[in-house]
């Protein structure tokens, strides 16, 4: 059964900052079991975002051969200083 301190976090519209203050005080109430499954299921939540961020870069037509030519302009020294490119940043 969901607590009601619970239930109305849940229904507030919350910018990140205040979710992630959210997400702390539950942390921090935590026993060390159930910290350890909280770790566990952040891990998988973070590493399967990588993982769709990664497949989302790898369907853009030409971004691997992109990709590599950049890595191969960068070891040797064929780059451009970005403040020559954008000097209003």
């Amino acid at each position: 059964m969901l607590t009601t301190r619970y239930a109305n976090a849940l229904k507030l519209p919350m910018n990140t900052n205040e979710m992630r203050l959210q997400v702390k005080e539950y942390v921090d109430r935590l026993s060390p079991e159930r910290l350890r499954v909280a770790a566990d299921f952040l891990a998988y939540l973070a590493e399967r975002e990588s993982n769709e961020a990664t497949q989302e870069l790898l369907e853009i037509p030409g971004f691997v051969e992109a990709f590599e030519r950049g890595k191969e302009d960068a070891a040797s020294g064929r780059v451009t200083d970005w403040r020559k490119i954008r000097n209003d940043v």
